[in-house]
């Protein structure tokens, strides 16, 4: 079983950890909302973008980034699959 982290916990990234959860893997995903998170956790549910769907107990949820990444097993190597750069007004979108 290997460990995972999604980033993002919208439609999407839920799907994404769900399918992983059901091969037997250990996913951690990032949230931004806490109540999401808090959901993904306590009650294996994400109501909000992914409603009905019942989520495995191996997906937990961090509002903490960085603890996701850290808790996922690398490649060999170290090496991580390449992501585009952020885009540069992406700081303005959070805070709001």
């Amino acid at each position: 079983m290997a460990r995972f982290a999604v980033i993002g916990a919208g439609a999407w990234g839920t799907a994404l950890a769900c399918h992983a959860a059901r091969l037997g893997h250990a996913v951690t995903m990032w949230a931004f909302e806490s109540e999401v998170a808090a959901e993904i956790t306590g009650s294996h549910a994400n109501s909000p973008y992914l409603p009905d769907v019942e989520l495995p107990e191996s997906i937990t949820a961090s509002t903490d980034a960085g603890a996701a990444v850290t808790r996922a097993d690398r490649p060999p190597g170290g090496a991580r699959a390449p992501t585009p750069a952020p885009r540069p007004d992406l700081p303005h979108v959070c805070e709001r």
